[in-house]
C-alpha cells in the first residue's frame, strides 16, 4: 500500500462525510431500533473511518501550529500590530507572490472608505500584510480589537477596484 497526499478539499470532504454519517446515525436511531441493520451499518462505517479522520486532524494540528509559529515570527520581525489568520495546508511563505491587483486600495468593513494612502504595492504576501497593517494602525480607533486578518476579497466599489480585508478579533 502506497502513501497518499490529501489536499484541503479532500480533508474537508472526509470531515463533512463523517459529520453526515453522524447525523444519519442520529436520524436512524430516532426512526429505527438500535440493532437495525441500517444503524449497525452506519456505526460500522464510522468505526472504520473515524481513526483516519482522527489521524488527519492530528496532522492538521501539527501543521496549523507550525504555520502559527511561522506567522508569529514574521509578525514579530516586522513589528506588525495585526495578526495573520489565514491558514492553509500547504507550504505558504510570505515571500510568495500574491494574486491581488497591484494598486488596489485596501478597505475593511469597519472603515468603509478607501484611502489612497493604503494601496497594494509590491508583489509578495509580506507586502500585502505590510500595507494592511499600516491601514489597521491608522484606523485603529474605528477598528478596535479587530486585528486578525482573515480574508481578502477583490471587489468593485464606485468604479474602483478595492481589496476588502476580512477582519476578526
Amino acid at each position: 500500500m502506497g502513501t497518499y497526499v490529501l489536499n484541503d478539499k479532500d480533508v474537508s470532504s472526509i470531515h463533512n462525510g463523517v459529520c453526515s454519517l453522524y447525523r444519519a446515525l442520529d436520524c436512524a436511531k430516532e426512526m429505527l431500533k438500535e440493532d437495525s441493520s441500517i444503524v449497525v451499518a452506519i456505526e460500522s462505517a464510522l468505526k472504520n473511518i473515524q481513526p483516519v479522520k482522527d489521524r488527519i486532524s492530528k496532522e492538521q494540528d501539527v501543521l496549523f501550529n507550525k504555520q502559527m509559529d511561522y506567522f508569529d515570527s514574521v509578525r514579530d520581525e516586522n513589528c506588525f500590530r495585526s495578526v495573520w489568520s489565514i491558514y492553509t495546508y500547504h507550504d505558504f511563505k510570505f515571500e510568495d507572490k500574491h494574486n491581488l491587483p497591484i494598486g488596489a486600495e485596501v478597505v475593511c468593513y469597519y472603515v468603509p472608505v478607501a484611502d489612497d494612502r493604503f494601496k497594494v504595492v509590491g508583489d509578495t504576501w509580506l507586502d500585502v500584510w505590510n500595507v494592511v497593517d499600516s491601514y489597521l494602525s491608522h484606523y485603529s480607533n474605528a477598528i478596535g480589537d479587530h486585528l486578525f486578518i482573515e480574508s481578502f476579497k477583490v471587489v468593485e466599489k464606485n468604479g474602483e477596484t478595492v481589496v476588502h480585508v476580512g477582519l476578526g478579533s
